[in-house]
């Protein structure tokens, strides 16, 4: 009888997991970052920039774990969306910032 050669790969138990979660976590912070573009772009219309940070509370609400990180995005209601103090709005990415939040903690 020969010895064969083979290649092994040592995992750890729940690998399969913690790469499905590493995926949606890609998945959540994409979204985030697609809602601050999108916040970015209208950022200077004032009512509908206050209905998107409403579409983007519920957003989020929906796809983050911890769902108290949610409600800082509301935040940006007290920035009215009129003139130059709008576009402070958009250029805050709240969204994106929240999302790597949850996703660092534990």
């Amino acid at each position: 009888m020969e010895a064969k050669q083979v290649k092994v790969e040592v995992v750890e138990p729940g690998y399969k997991q913690k790469k499905l979660l590493r995926f949606f976590t890609k998945i959540k912070i994409g979204i985030a970052l697609f809602m601050d573009a999108v916040d970015f772009l209208i950022c200077w219309i004032p009512i509908i920039n206050t209905l998107w940070d409403f579409v983007t509370f519920g957003v989020l609400f929906m796809i983050l774990k911890h769902k108290s990180l949610a409600y800082f995005s509301l935040g940006e209601l007290l920035i009215p969306g009129l003139g130059t103090i709008g576009f402070i709005d958009g250029f805050i990415p709240s969204a994106t910032i929240l999302a790597i939040v949850d996703s660092l903690m534990p």
